[in-house]
C-alpha cells in the first residue's frame, strides 16, 4: 500500500536557497553544533554531484556564490534544527563572521571518491573538541555524528547501493486515481506552495537576479505572441523568473519536490498560474498538484536523488504537464 499521504509530506518541504549548498550548510551546522566553541578549521568532502550542483549559485543573502561561504554561514548560524531553512534568518554579525572565515581560507573542499550521488561529509575544529557529520542520499539524511571520536548518531547504509530503498511502489495509474478520489481535505496542505512560489516568482519577476530569464521573457510577450501565445509565456515565464530568483540568491523559501527548490517550481508553478488563469477551484488545483508532485518523485525513483541530468526539466516539467 502507497502511502501518497506519507510521501508528499516528506518530498514536498519548504528550503530557502539551492538545495545543494544548504545541505552543505545544514551538515556543517550540526557538526559546529557538537563543539564547544566557534570552528577554526572545516573541512569538506563531497560528492561530485554536490560540487556540480553547489559550486556557482548564489547563496541567499549574501551576495556571494558557492560552498565555501555557505558552509561558513553553517558553522556561524547553529541551527541545524531548521533544516534546508538552516541559512534563514542570520543577522549582519553573522554574515560578517562567515565572509571573515572564507577570506581567512578556514574552509577546504575535496572531492570524495563514493559510489553516492549525494554525499557530504563535514569534518570541524575549534582547536580543542573536533566534530564529524556525514549526510548521505537525501539532503537531510544524517547517518553519522561523532564528537571526539565518539560516536553519537550511526545510520548503516548499504554503500554503493546508491538511491535505492525499496521503491514507493509509485506508479503512473495509481498516482492518477489517488490525486482524483482522494478526500480534498486530505490534501489541502499542498496548497502552502501556491503563496510561497508564487512571492518567489514575483521577485524575479521584478528584480534582477542571474540572467533574468523570466523576466525578459514577460518583458517581451507581446512581441513573441507570434511563437507562443500569452498564456504559454505567462507560465513559462512565471516559473523561469522563480528559478532565476533562487539561484541569484533571493533571501526567500520555496517549496521544494523530491530534494530540489527547481523541481518544485516547475512542477507547480505552471500548475498554479494556469488555475489562476483557468480560475479553478482549490480543489482541483490541490488534485493538480499532487499529480504534478507524485510524478516528480516517481521519476525520480529511476533519475536517482542527484543527476547530471536536470530533474527540474525531466521530472518537473513532466509533473506539470
Amino acid at each position: 500500500m502507497v502511502d501518497y499521504i506519507g510521501l508528499l509530506k516528506k518530498e514536498v518541504v519548504p528550503a530557502e536557497g539551492c538545495t545543494e549548498p544548504v545541505a552543505v550548510a545544514f551538515a556543517v551546522s550540526l557538526a559546529a553544533e557538537q563543539l564547544g566553541a566557534d570552528a577554526t578549521d572545516v573541512r569538506l568532502k563531497l560528492s561530485a554531484n554536490i560540487i556540480k550542483n553547489a559550486l556557482g549559485v548564489g547563496i541567499p543573502g549574501t551576495g556571494m556564490v558557492g560552498i565555501e561561504i555557505a558552509a561558513a554561514l553553517g558553522a556561524v548560524v547553529k541551527q541545524s534544527e531548521k533544516r534546508l531553512e538552516v541559512l534563514q534568518g542570520f543577522s549582519p554579525e553573522q554574515l560578517t563572521a562567515a565572509k571573515e572565515l572564507v577570506e581567512a581560507h578556514v574552509v577546504h573542499v575535496e572531492q570524495k571518491a563514493t559510489p553516492e550521488a549525494l554525499y557530504i561529509e563535514a569534518l570541524l575544529t575549534d582547536g580543542t573538541d573536533t566534530s564529524r557529520v556525514i549526510v548521505c542520499r537525501d539532503h537531510t539524511n544524517v547517518v553519522r555524528v561523532e564528537k571526539n571520536g565518539e560516536v553519537l548518531v550511526d545510520k548503516p547504509i548499504s554503500v554503493g547501493v546508491g538511491d535505492a530503498d525499496g521503491g514507493t511502489g509509485l506508479t503512473v495509474d495509481g498516482i492518477y486515481e489517488f490525486a482524483t478520489t482522494v478526500p480534498f481535505e486530505d490534501i489541502k496542505f499542498v496548497l502552502d506552495c501556491v503563496p510561497m512560489n508564487t512571492r518567489v516568482s514575483e521577485e524575479g519577476l521584478r528584480n534582477s537576479y542571474g540572467l533574468e530569464v523570466g523576466r525578459r521573457m514577460s518583458a517581451g510577450s507581446n512581441a513573441r505572441g507570434v511563437l507562443l501565445n500569452n498564456l504559454s509565456l505567462r507560465l513559462i515565464s512565471a516559473t523561469a523568473a522563480a528559478s532565476d530568483a533562487r539561484m541569484g540568491g533571493c533571501p526567500l523559501s520555496v517549496m521544494t519536490c523530491a530534494g530540489s527548490g527547481n523541481q518544485g517550481l516547475a512542477s507547480s508553478l505552471p500548475i498554479i498560474e494556469l488555475g489562476r488563469a483557468l480560475g479553478s477551484s482549490d480543489e482541483d488545483l490541490a488534485r493538480a498538484l499532487v499529480m504534478s508532485f507524485l510524478v516528480v518523485m516517481h521519476i525520480k525513483e529511476y533519475m536517482g536523488r542527484l543527476s547530471p541530468l536536470c530533474g527540474s526539466g525531466i521530472a518537473g516539467g513532466t509533473g506539470s504537464c
